[in-house]
């Protein structure tokens, strides 16, 4: 059982690095509904394990991926994630931050009309404050907290996380028992995921995910495979893009006894004219080989970009349903960050990590907006607390430098398409060049 939900733990926790792109853990939940684990994944969301399951999800997408290349001055973070649920019921993370890092977060369940403790999380980072080092996990009980879960991470010269110690803790002290090893390109994406169990005193292999990129370094399928006596095959996910660089589609495809790869299921992805994330669509093949609507998440943003809400819908056959359990992504900054939510439905605010008792209606006076989202020829730059004209800077999605002028009005016509990040006065948007 403990193997089990381990796998499913490390299912939902894997993640594309590229900025703007849904994640490649989105909805593994499928896999392990197509392979008969509906009642443990069902027993893992009770009570309990319910904030572990979630929580060491999260934990493990946030650190393989490494901090956002345009971070700037008017950065959001969570301040409070609502997560609804009809049948298991209401919960809600509450985030606090010290010198711009999350330190804390307080995982709470509303019962007799209150939120009452459930489950903490306990950040520590280098003496740069910049890299985690460690998460430990603690559970209220029998009025006091007790430790429950710990993570350990290193890194290589590049700043890529290459391993994840996982610790259970056996009354008295931190018991290792699985680990993750992680290995990257040179473009330093991430190539290769091992997760190994700790058994008898030594590593037995458990799940290798290898991510195979096109000569531009973007992902384009990823395999799975898991251990009985060798590796089996398991699953992989082939990674469509639209002409903006944006994923459209992940296409599962099922290894199955006769040898063959069976593709039945696929997810498709829609944005709004900001490049957010505004639908997954799900979306399954049965005798007439015709893709049918099963169900999909719906998500607003606000005026920052940030995800405020998400609902979980299914299909009826004629109309959309509401009350399907699912697992969200939370994007904000642009797409660039992200937490995960689950239930029916979950609702979001935000804050300044940098500023924290700065009231949020003082912080929306000095949003920054260009315009058209996409654009064609001019890229019109509004802010309301610009005094002067402002110095603009237009990177590639790689990061290079383009362009570097002064103006409220940019003519990007000799940019080709695709997704470029613009640089006003400190702080970064991100557009689209059609």
């Amino acid at each position: 059982m403990k193997k089990q939900i381990t796998v499913i733990l490390c299912c939902l926790a894997f993640v594309l690095s590229s900025i703007a792109q849904p994640e490649k853990g989105l909805k593994l939940e499928k896999f392990i509904m197509k392979n008969n684990f509906n009642k443990l994944k069902k027993q893992t969301h009770f009570k309990g394990e319910k904030t572990d399951f979630f929580q060491l999800s999260t934990s493990f997408h946030k650190i393989q991926n490494k901090a956002p290349q345009f971070k700037s001055a008017d950065w959001w973070e969570p301040e409070f994630i609502y997560m609804y649920d009809d049948e298991l019921g209401d919960s809600r993370r509450s985030f606090t931050y010290k010198n711009g890092k999350c330190d804390f977060v307080l995982i709470q369940e509303w019962q007799n009309n209150q939120w009452n403790d459930e489950y903490k999380l306990l950040y520590t980072y280098d003496l740069q404050n910049n890299k985690m080092i460690e998460l430990v996990g603690q559970h209220w009980a029998n009025n006091h907290w007790q430790n429950s879960r710990r993570e350990t991470y290193a890194y290589d010269n590049n700043d890529n996380n290459v391993e994840i110690l996982g610790y259970d803790w056996n009354m008295e002290d931190w018991e290792m028992d699985e680990r993750t090893i992680l290995t990257y390109n040179e473009c330093d994406n991430l190539i290769e995921e091992l997760y190994q169990y700790y058994y008898d005193d030594e590593w037995e292999n458990e799940m290798l995910i290898t991510n195979t990129y096109d000569e531009q370094c973007k992902l384009t399928e990823i395999l799975y495979k898991f251990w009985e006596e060798d590796w089996e095959v398991g699953f992989k996910i082939a990674v469509t893009y639209d002409e903006q660089n944006r994923v459209s589609f992940h296409t599962y495809k099922w290894w199955d006894d006769d040898d063959e790869w069976i593709e039945d299921y696929r997810i498709v992805f829609s944005y709004d004219f900001h490049n957010n994330l505004i639908e997954e669509l799900e979306q399954y093949k049965w005798g007439d080989e015709v893709w049918k609507n099963e169900d999909r998440i719906i998500y607003e943003y606000d005026e920052n970009n940030n995800a405020i809400s998400g609902l979980s819908q299914w299909w009826t056959g004629s109309t959309w349903f509401d009350a399907s359990w699912n697992i969200f992504q939370v994007y904000y900054n642009n797409m660039q960050s992200k937490e995960y939510a689950a239930g029916n439905r979950f609702t979001a605010t935000y804050i300044d990590p940098n500023n924290v008792n700065v009231n949020e209606g003082t912080l929306l006076k000095n949003t920054l907006k260009i315009y058209p989202n996409p654009v064609s020829d001019i890229l019109y730059i509004e802010k309301n607390n610009i005094n002067e004209t402002p110095e603009v800077k237009i990177y590639s999605i790689q990061g290079v430098l383009l362009m570097n002028i002064k103006g409220n009005q940019i003519d990007v016509s000799s940019l080709q398409n695709g997704i470029y990040i613009a640089e006003i006065d400190g702080s970064f948007r991100k557009f689209v060049k059609q």
